[in-house]
């Protein structure tokens, strides 16, 4: 239920990926409107980022600001708390005058690992059932050239997977990780833009790129991320449809704080595509390079073999 409401947003499926330990394939330059940025290398290898454009020049900045290639190269775990805000219009509110009401959800325990062509991924959400409080977990694991595992637990414990809920399980940590994909995406490779201008939002000027994920579900959206000048991270970012040229949302990104060198948000805010905030997140307790116990992403079946009617 946390990241159904999210139509739209990047799902970029375990692409939370150390960008040192797998480079992605570099495409021709697109010559149609700015050059393509990527970057060169071997596997393991601190990323070159090629400043011959602009888009190259903000990429560079960026790897900069992220502690540059050393603090990249070492960023192999992910931990934080996340508390989802629902936001909407107060009843007799308007969209010209709004207020607006706010309710806080459970806290999210939220978990990557990422090592070579290994990613694994967590989450645990506390949820009220009959006055009886237990945890959901769910449990993506991937790696090269190998089908996905995916968990779903009810206080431990392993439950029977249905097509269905193995794609939402898969939906949900991927949206998550996928937000991080957008964030550092230009300095990993993951994304692959054109300089956009110099461009008004919020009040501010932003260095802005448009920018499209090479593969995976994420793939046939485009992204138009604003990057602060002064500090080099991402302020903003639009997500538009190809198919139909229409934003789909818009998120704001702030509050970011320095995790072993890499800049990570404390709050990320989404709005719908009238520029309506309708879901916050509340990031805390962030820990990067933190040993995770790998029986974190591994769970034996219960012994019941019962479901708990899923979520």
């Amino acid at each position: 239920m946390l990241l159904r409401t999210l139509l739209g947003l990047p799902v970029a499926l375990l692409a939370l990926t150390n960008p040192l330990q797998d480079p992605p394939r570099q495409d021709p330059p697109d010559h149609r409107g700015g050059q393509e940025e990527g970057r060169d290398g071997q596997e393991g290898a601190a990323p070159t980022i090629v400043a011959t454009s602009k888009v190259g020049d903000i990429a560079r900045h960026m790897l900069e600001a992220n502690g540059g290639p050393e603090a990249l190269a070492k960023f192999s775990s992910l931990q934080f708390t996340l508390v989802p805000v629902t936001i909407r219009l107060k009843e007799g509110s308007t969209e010209e005058e709004p207020e607006y009401v706010e309710e806080r959800g459970a806290e999210i325990s939220f978990s990557a690992s990422f090592s070579g062509d290994e990613r694994m991924i967590r989450m645990d959400e506390p949820r009220d059932r009959n006055g009886r409080s237990i945890v959901f977990s769910k449990v993506v694991r991937s790696a090269a050239r190998a089908r996905d595992v995916v968990l779903f637990l009810v206080d431990g414990n392993r439950r029977p997977m249905t097509p269905d809920l193995e794609q939402r399980v898969k939906e949900d940590t991927g949206t998550v990780a996928g937000q991080f994909d957008v964030l550092l995406g230009l300095v990993s490779g993951q994304l692959r833009g054109t300089y956009d201008g110099l461009r008004e939002r919020d009040g501010a000027s932003y260095e802005s790129v448009s920018a499209q994920f090479q593969v995976g579900p994420a793939s046939s959206r485009a992204y138009r991320l604003f990057v602060d000048p002064e500090t080099w991270l991402v302020a903003r970012y639009e997500i538009h449809d190809l198919a139909s040229r229409t934003i789909n949302a818009i998120v704001r990104v702030s509050d970011y704080g320095r995790f072993e060198g890499i800049a990570l948000p404390g709050t990320i805010t989404f709005s719908d595509r009238k520029d309506v905030p309708f879901l916050r997140w509340e990031l805390s307790g962030i820990r990067v390079n933190e040993p995770i116990p790998p029986a974190h992403f591994f769970v034996e079946d219960d012994a019941s073999g019962e479901a708990d009617g899923g979520e």
